[in-house]
Parts: C-alpha cells; sequence; structure tokens
C-alpha cells in the first residue's frame, strides 16, 4: 500500500502524538480496545510521537531511540515521525 492516504473514509479519524504519551505500548491498547474490541471507530491511522533525527544519526542514541518508532501490525497504517534541522541527518534517520 504505497499511498495508504487515499484509501481511508472521511473524515479520517487519527491518534495524535503525545509526547511521552503515544507510546508502542498505549497505541497497542487503542488499536486493540477500539478496533478488536468490537467498536468501530478506532484511529484510521496512528502516529509516533516525534524523534528526533539528530539522535538517530548518532549510533549510539540510535539504540535508544529506536524503541520510540516501534509498532505492531494492530497500528497500521502509522506515520513515523522525524524531526530534525539538518538534512543529512534526516536521510539518515529515514534509512
Amino acid at each position: 500500500m504505497k499511498n495508504f492516504w487515499l484509501k481511508l473514509n472521511k473524515p479520517i479519524l487519527a491518534l495524535a502524538p503525545m509526547a511521552d504519551v503515544t507510546d508502542c505500548a498505549f497505541r497497542r491498547i487503542i488499536a486493540k480496545y477500539s478496533r478488536h474490541g468490537g467498536a468501530s471507530d478506532g484511529p484510521d491511522v496512528f502516529f509516533t510521537e516525534f524523534v528526533s533525527a539528530d539522535g538517530l544519526a548518532h549510533p549510539k542514541a540510535r539504540e535508544k531511540l529506536l524503541i520510540d518508532l516501534k509498532y505492531s501490525e494492530e497500528e497500521r497504517p502509522i506515520v513515523a515521525q522525524i524531526f530534525g534541522g539538518r538534512p543529512e541527518n534526516i536521510k539518515k534517520a529515514a534509512v
């Protein structure tokens, strides 16, 4: 699925990122009880918290930060969010 946005029903319901809240465990709970628990009004798309591209470009920091991008199949589609001011680090982070 290259462009999942085109396949989502409108209006789109998304689980917005909240720092130190919408981690993998929280998203899994939301996915489980909104989609698989009988309710049909769960999020259409999930977002990770913002993760530093500068940190992801650094080998030691990357190991620690990758946990913030962890997801399960139940959270699909999911948008991974990275931020930074150095294009070369954003490129490294995206690989």
